[in-house]
C-alpha cells in the first residue's frame, strides 16, 4: 500500500508540473519546469526500481510471490515435459501463501504451460480450435481467455496434438479416460491431475493431407520416428526418420515469426490442422530446426528508433532556430 501511495503521489506531482509547464508563457520558467519534470520522472523510475529490487533475483521473487507447491513439484518431476490443461475451477485469483492456489501465472514461472494460454492475445483460429475441441460453437468466447468449465466433452484426438500430458480438474468433475495420478488439497476441494495417455508429444509425423485438413479432422500419423530436443524456449531441433514423404507437425501454434531449416537449408513453414507449425519432410533421415523470431519486436524496435530519431531532429532544429533568433 505504501508503494502504491508513493507512486500515485509522484505521478500526480508530475502531472501538475506538466500542466504548469504547458500554461507557462515565460520560456525560461517553462524550461525550469521541464527540467523539474524530467527529474521527477527519473526519481519515480528509481523509486519503482528500489521498491521492486527483489525482481533482480528470480529465486527471491518466485519464493516470495509464487512459492512451489506439491502440484508444481509433481509436474516438474515428469520425465517428458508436456503442457497441462486446467479447468476453470482449478484457478484461484487470490494469492495467499497459506493456501495452495493455482494462480494462473504461477505455472509460467516454473515453465509449465497451460494449453489455454494466460492472456487475451490468443489467435482467433486457435480459439476456434479450442472451442471445437470442447464441442462448443467455434465463435464462443472470442477475444478473451479460453474457458474450460466442462471437461466431459473433450475431444481426445484434438487434445493430443497440443502435447497435453495432464488435465487438472477438481473432484467436482472427472474426465472420462483415466484415473488421477496425483491429487492435492486447494481451499475446500481437491485438485487432481489426470494423465492424458494419448499425447502425441512435442513433434509428430503426419500424412500430407494434414496441411489442408480442418481442425477437427482425424489425425492420420505417418510411418517414422522423431527425436525431439529443446535448444532454448524459442528454438527446437528434431531428427526425423521417415519411411515416405510426410509432414513434421510441431505442437507449437503457428504465430507469425516461426522459421524452419531442413538439413541446414531454409524451408517454408506451413500450417497443419489450421493451427500448428508444420514442415514438409522427404523420405529417409533429416534434421529439422525450428526457431521463433518475433517480427513484432523487430518492427517495434524499428518504429521506436525512427520515432526517436525524428523527435531528436525536430528538437535540434527548434534549438538552432531559437539560437539564431537570439543572436540576431
Amino acid at each position: 500500500m505504501r508503494r502504491l501511495a508513493v507512486n500515485f503521489a509522484l505521478a500526480l506531482a508530475a502531472a501538475l508540473v506538466l500542466a504548469a509547464m504547458v500554461a507557462q508563457s515565460d520560456r525560461r520558467r517553462a524550461g525550469c519546469l521541464c527540467a523539474l519534470l524530467t527529474t521527477m520522472v527519473v526519481a519515480e523510475s528509481a523509486w519503482l526500481f528500489y521498491s521492486n529490487v527483489e525482481l533482480r533475483d528470480r529465486g527471491r521473487f518466485m519464493a516470495f510471490y509464487f512459492p512451489r507447491t506439491s502440484m508444481v513439484d509433481f509436474l516438474l518431476a515428469q520425465e517428458n515435459p508436456a503442457r497441462i490443461l486446467a479447468a476453470d475451477s482449478v484457478y484461484s485469483y487470490v494469492v495467499r501463501k497459506d493456501l495452495e492456489p493455482f494462480f494462473p501465472n504461477r505455472m509460467t514461472f516454473y515453465h509449465v504451460y497451460d494449453a489455454r494460454g494466460y492472456d487475451r492475445l490468443v489467435l482467433r483460429r486457435y480459439t476456434q480450435y479450442f472451442n471445437r475441441m470442447l464441442g462448443r460453437g467455434p465463435d464462443e468466447y472470442l477475444g478473451m481467455i479460453l474457458k474450460l468449465a466442462d471437461v466431459s466433452r473433450l475431444n481426445s484426438d484434438m487434445l493430443a496434438r497440443l502435447n497435453v500430458g495432464y488435465l487438472l480438474s477438481t473432484d467436482r468433475e472427472e474426465p472420462p479416460w483415466s484415473r488421477p495420478a496425483f491429487a492435492c488439497r486447494i481451499k475446500r476441494w481437491t485438485v487432481m491431475a489426470y494423465p492424458h495417455t494419448g499425447n502425441l508429444g512435442p513433434a509428430f509425423l503426419c500424412e500430407p493431407a494434414c496441411l489442408t485438413a480442418p481442425a477437427e479432422a482425424e489425425t492420420v500419423l505417418a510411418a517414422g520416428t522423431v527425436e525431439f530436443s529443446i535448444v532454448n524456449p524459442e528454438e527446437y531441433f528434431a531428427r526425423v526418420h521417415a519411411e515416405g514423404d510426410c509432414v513434421l507437425v510441431f505442437s507449437q501454434i503457428d504465430y507469425p515469426g516461426w522459421r524452419a531449416e531442413l538439413d541446414g537449408r531454409a524451408v517454408p513453414v506451413q500450417t497443419a490442422f489450421e493451427n500448428f507449425v508444420a514442415v514438409q519432410v522427404p523420405a529417409v533421415e533429416h534434421e529439422v530446426r525450428l526457431e521463433f523470431r518475433s517480427t513484432t519486436v523487430r518492427r517495434g524496435l524499428a518504429v521506436s528508433g525512427l520515432g526517436s530519431l525524428i523527435l531528436l531532429t525536430v528538437t535540434v532544429i527548434i534549438w538552432r532556430r531559437e539560437r539564431r533568433r537570439k543572436c540576431s
